[in-house]
């Protein structure tokens, strides 16, 4: 039966007792058996967690409230535990396997490459990592139930329904519809920090009338919050960046809609105008037969 520091020092040295394990210290009687004692029913309580899990060893207990005539339930703590997972050690430690072995079959021996083994996954498969705080909470518990009489165990199942803390009365199809639903999706995206009416992505023409930056720059802007900008432009061929351009100088010609405009697809990729190739989707542009030869347009 768990008892203070202080009866455990007292029993050790009057040599009723014996020490059994020195990390948790667990002490063994000698002048005593189990049989001819009367032990007290202790619980287990778990608090599972990500990182730690916590454990418990209690004892519930009973008291009277001699007014009322009230029974108040409490407990007892005899012993606080906290388990330290090594969940992040063990991910980076397959993580470092996994790239040794496919370093020896690609560089060091001549095997074909293993990407059908999966079969050995049965059902009920969990990560490593997330097995090991089930494994060493496990372990623990009857390790205890080894050393004290546990009666019961109790664990701390919390389940939070983030949507209906906010909206009490949500059901069914509710749950799909998020906070922007009914919201345009472009229009959501399009909503950022502007500064002096220009938002980035903007397309603006710049005419700086003197200094090292003169000339008139056309592109997408960058915008800063002390009204300094960059200015990405797209001219031969060649890209560029103009930066410390005053918002003075600049003009708005198109808001940002989420596409990439251009005005000759050869300045963007070098070939002349031709259909799509499935090389282009990585463009956020999509090209159509152009109106003339100068002309590309986007949908």
């Amino acid at each position: 039966m768990p008892c203070t520091e202080k009866r455990a020092r007292l029993l050790l040295a009057r040599g009723r007792a014996r020490v059994h394990r020195l990390v948790p210290l667990v002490i063994r009687l000698v002048d005593r058996q189990a049989a001819a004692c009367d032990f007290q029913p202790l619980r287990i309580k778990l608090d599972p967690g990500s990182k730690t899990t916590g454990v418990a060893l209690v004892r519930d207990v009973e008291s009277v409230d001699a007014s009322t005539g009230e029974i108040h339930s409490g407990v007892a703590v005899i012993n606080l535990l906290d388990l330290v997972h090594r969940g992040r050690q063990i991910s980076e430690a397959l993580t470092a396997r996994r790239q040794m072995r496919r370093r020896r079959r690609s560089n060091l021996r001549c095997r074909a490459p293993r990407f059908l083994n999966r079969g050995n996954k049965k059902s009920g498969w969990i990560a490593p990592s997330l097995q090991h705080r089930v494994d060493t909470a496990m372990a623990w518990v009857r390790r205890i139930q080894r050393w004290a009489p546990v009666r019961a165990i109790s664990s701390e199942l919390v389940r939070f329904d983030m949507q209906a803390l906010q909206n009490p009365e949500i059901s069914g199809v509710e749950y799909q519809q998020g906070t922007l639903f009914g919201y345009e999706l472009r229009e959501y995206l399009m909503r950022g920090k502007r500064v002096q009416g220009f938002g980035t992505g903007d397309m603006v023409r710049a005419e700086v009338p003197k200094g090292v930056k003169a000339g008139v720059h056309v592109g997408r802007v960058a915008v800063r919050a002390s009204g300094s900008f960059n200015i990405q432009t797209h001219q031969g061929g060649i890209s560029g960046v103009v930066q410390g351009i005053s918002h003075k100088h600049c003009r708005v010609t198109q808001r940002n809609d989420g596409y990439g405009y251009f005005f000759n697809r050869a300045d963007h990729t070098g070939r002349e105008q031709v259909w799509p190739k499935a090389s282009d989707a990585a463009h956020p542009a999509l090209y159509l037969p152009a109106m003339n030869g100068r002309v590309s347009r986007a949908i």
